[in-house]
């Protein structure tokens, strides 16, 4: 079964959205759309960013100025601007908390834009600015205890992972791929236990709507798997083209989408993370798929209960209880 994007023309949420099929229920507001409809909304999008990209590459070439600004001390400002990360990383108010956040930058994206152009071949200032941006945060907690530390880096790659990251991404010129490389990697270098990627806004922003797939999409990540691998389209299809359609259905998803974003939050923190993500890949989400596969879409659904339900017990019950206890 082959995929391809497409926007909801009822609430333009973005879609994956099976070529063979004419129509498809939409993941976020549940409509029945045309899916022709929905994948020329898509093209018209990616001819406006087209169009954006060839004015940017036919603009006049700027004379090369006599030095490169210094950006050492604005780049913190990347991560020092955002304001309340974990407080408003929740699908009501990301949005706007990282519209907020992106605005307030623009200057800085755009200024390190210009950087890039006149940077020599190796991006050396880029390496520099990486390092300069790491060594400040390292610089900021390295006499604090390892328990306050630990914690206070949990927010830390939060932030990163988030708002700066996804920030440099969305501004979309020729410096971002190179420039949220070189952050991982010298963040990783740094503070190798915490988990950095390239997640766009787009992306982190459409986990809070993907419902049933919020979970598996953890679970993939932490195998390596892409956002547009077999497995996860397989889901993402069971769930826009058999489960939407269920008389439970909707109300499954809906109640998937408020507990599952906490529950992998609350993995996300554990140390052992990467052991709990490929636990539920083989108890749960790979025999998920084989019932798919083998169109046991009931069974499919069964298990992907059981397997919130338990989650849902260990992550989020369990550790209110341990909390209200005062522990």
């Amino acid at each position: 079964m082959e995929f391809e994007k497409g926007i909801c023309p009822k609430c333009l949420g973005v879609l994956q959205i099976p070529l063979e099929r004419e129509e498809v229920i939409c993941m976020y507001c549940g409509e029945k759309i045309r899916t022709k409809e929905a994948a020329d909304l898509a093209e018209a999008e990616n001819t406006v960013r087209a169009s954006r990209d060839l004015e940017m590459k036919e603009s006049p070439a700027k004379e090369h100025p006599e030095e490169i600004p210094d950006m050492s001390e604005s780049i913190i400002q990347l991560f020092d601007s955002v304001k309340s990360g974990f407080e408003n990383f929740k699908r009501n108010t990301y949005k706007d908390a990282f519209e907020a956040y992106f605005r307030s930058n623009y200057e800085i994206y755009t200024m390190l834009e210009k950087t890039y152009e006149y940077d020599d071949r190796n991006k050396t200032v880029f390496y520099s600015l990486a390092d300069t941006f790491v060594n400040v945060i390292h610089n900021r907690i390295k006499d604090f205890n390892k328990r306050k530390k630990e914690r206070i880096l949990i927010d830390y790659n939060l932030t990163m992972a988030v708002y700066v990251i996804p920030g440099i991404l969305h501004y979309g010129g020729e410096f971002t791929d190179v420039f949220t490389g070189l952050l991982i990697q010298s963040w990783k270098k740094e503070f190798p236990s915490y988990e950095l990627g390239k997640a766009t806004f787009e992306t982190i922003n459409s986990g809070f709507k993907t419902k049933l797939c919020y979970i598996t999409t953890a679970v993939c990540e932490s195998l390596g798997k892409t956002d547009d691998c077999y497995e996860l389209n397989v889901l993402r299809n069971y769930r826009d083209c058999y489960l939407a359609k269920q008389p439970d259905g909707l109300d499954i998803i809906y109640q998937y989408y408020d507990i599952a974003p906490t529950i992998v939050n609350r993995v996300n923190k554990s140390p052992d993370r990467n052991k709990i993500y490929h636990d539920i890949w083989d108890e749960y989400v790979k025999p998920c798929i084989t019932l798919i596969e083998e169109d046991k879409n009931e069974e499919c659904k069964k298990v992907y209960s059981k397997m919130v339900h338990q989650l849902q017990k260990r992550f989020v019950e369990d550790k209110n209880e341990y909390v209200s206890n005062g522990n």
